[in-house]
């Protein structure tokens, strides 16, 4: 209690005080006495070609300063000296350091040491694919055909031409093929380190084929119609014409073969001609011997060259008659629309122009 001069006419005033001890806490030695948990985890890696340990793991920052790390081998439990860089299964042993008191394991369990396994799977590549897709072109005539990588992983990847492949040439700088033959080729890849590296799709094939040249044409007759005629045993006379622009290459030579088919009967090679760079329109004639009266063929162009296809679009028909029917027609020469007697020109049904052979003196008369 403490006393005091009073007031309002109270000699003395009393009042009852509290005094509280101030208390200064030194923490140092409480956190010296704390125990922190540890925790850890496993971990899987692709590979990149570098050294990959824990360190990047965000885990890992947590126990950093209070752990020594070392790498061993899964399999044969052999140190390594450092972070393992292939691919593989490896464990890593944490071991909290002498000079630290103040942490335990989060498990529980005694002992300084920990292990966790750190496996380090294969990096997924893609496969070598064409630009564009493009991996089919026709023949060039004996030239170079040419085909065009899309760019992949060299440093992964080998590309060689099989042996047997005679004139296919593969730049690896520009990454072009080059080939001549009409066939289907199908070039060597493979990964240059197969424990590293995986493919990331399987049944893989770097395929690529030069394909017959298309050799464009028409059948038809003389005035460009495609419904041809004539008795059994005759021949009619047709036109082949060539599109210039898928003509054989220069030096080429394609036998064509005018086939005649009909449904239930085999089909018989009815004529041929020999087709050039210079071949445009040209007259042949259709054997109608070896076919059946009263029947209509359909009439196809082929060739047996290992080079080049023909390509007919347009559809050509042959009605074969009877053979005893007559089908020529008779070509008369007028005077002033008079018939001349004896100067005539017999024509098969086939010939839209004949020429007159006969000689004619002019006389001011129209002929």
């Amino acid at each position: 209690s403490l006393t005091a001069t009073g007031d309002f006419g109270a000699p003395t005033s009393t009042r009852s005080l509290a005094v509280r001890p101030a208390l200064h806490l030194n923490l140092t030695k409480a956190q010296e006495a704390s125990k922190y948990e540890l925790q850890t985890s496993n971990t899987s890696k692709v590979y990149n070609g570098q050294a990959q340990g824990i360190e990047s793991e965000s885990w890992f920052s947590a126990v950093q300063d209070s752990v020594d790390v070392e790498y061993y081998d899964a399999n044969t439990q052999g140190k390594l000296n450092n972070a393992p860089t292939d691919v593989g299964s490896y464990e890593v042993a944490l071991t909290i350091k002498d000079s630290i008191n103040n942490v335990l394991w989060s498990d529980g369990l005694s002992g300084k040491t920990r292990r966790v396994s750190l496996n380090i799977t294969p990096k997924p590549t893609a496969f070598p694919t064409f630009y564009r897709n493009e991996n089919s072109k026709p023949y060039n005539g004996g030239q170079n055909v040419n085909f065009r990588l899309a760019t992949y992983d060299k440093a992964a990847i080998e590309i060689t031409v099989p042996d047997e492949y005679s004139g296919v040439t593969f730049n690896d700088t520009t990454l072009q093929i080059t080939a001549k033959d009409v066939k289907k080729y199908i070039l060597n890849v493979a990964l240059k380190d197969p424990k590293n590296y995986v493919w990331e799709t399987s049944n893989n094939k770097l395929e690529f084929e030069i394909t017959k040249a298309p050799i464009q044409l028409k059948l038809e007759d003389s005035n460009g119609n495609k419904s041809l005629r004539g008795p059994q045993g005759s021949t009619v006379k047709a036109f082949i014409e060539v599109d210039a622009n898928s003509s054989p290459h220069t030096g080429k030579t394609v036998l064509a073969k005018i086939m005649a088919n009909a449904d239930g009967l085999r089909a018989v090679e009815i004529a041929s001609i020999d087709l050039t760079d210079t071949t445009r329109r040209e007259e042949i004639e259709l054997s109608l011997a070896d076919l059946i009266e009263n029947v209509k063929y359909t009439l196809t162009v082929v060739t047996d060259s290992a080079e080049y296809e023909i390509n007919k679009t347009d559809t050509t028909t042959l009605d074969v008659l009877d053979s005893s029917m007559r089908t020529k027609i008779t070509w008369n020469l007028t005077a002033d629309g008079n018939i001349l007697p004896g100067k005539f020109t017999d024509a098969e049904i086939t010939d839209y122009t004949i020429a007159f052979t006969g000689q004619i003196t002019f006389d001011g008369k129209r002929y």
